[in-house]
């Protein structure tokens, strides 16, 4: 059974900052999620926690934690910036 018909969409995640140490310092990562995918459930597969996000882009543009996902949707996670 192809994906189409199994619901399933790619994305693009892109982390910064020390984020991208918790997955081995990689530039990015593609996942295969389910349709109706949201920037929440993603936090939640990646465990990263709301409070530690301080912007998240979906193709270049910010958006919500209750926004919808779409097939080869690019999402770059950017942390707070602690330091002085």
């Amino acid at each position: 059974m192809n994906r189409e018909l199994k619901g399933l969409i790619n994305i693009t995640i892109r982390l910064y900052g020390e984020l991208r140490s918790s997955f081995s310092n990689k530039n990015s990562l593609i996942l295969e999620v389910d349709e109706n995918f949201k920037i929440i459930d993603l936090f939640n597969k990646l465990n990263l926690k709301q409070d530690d996000i301080f912007v998240t882009l979906v193709n270049g543009q910010a958006q919500n934690f209750q926004h919808t996902l779409k097939e080869n949707d690019l999402v770059d996670i950017f942390p707070f910036l602690i330091g002085g």
